[in-house]
């Protein structure tokens, strides 16, 4: 979406996406692989937390890239 509005794409903007995407490499690959998962599962107050949290991020992307899409439209 940013390349069709002229602007340049997230990893390019924000030197902290690279950051994040080693560490999130380095947890999928030295991390214990269930641990997360039983967690998640068993705590329910936790994952209804995690959920919620991921549908506002997810809306406040959607409402940021509608707002921009509007300042560049004529």
């Amino acid at each position: 979406m940013p390349i069709a509005l002229g602007l340049r794409p997230f990893p390019l903007a924000n030197d902290a996406a690279v950051t994040l995407l080693l560490l999130a490499w380095w947890l999928m690959h030295y991390c214990p692989g269930d641990a997360a998962y039983k967690v998640f599962t068993q705590a329910k107050p936790l994952r209804l937390l995690l959920v919620c949290g991921f549908e506002i991020a997810r809306c406040n992307v959607i409402v940021t890239w509608l707002t921009r899409a509007h300042e560049v439209s004529p």
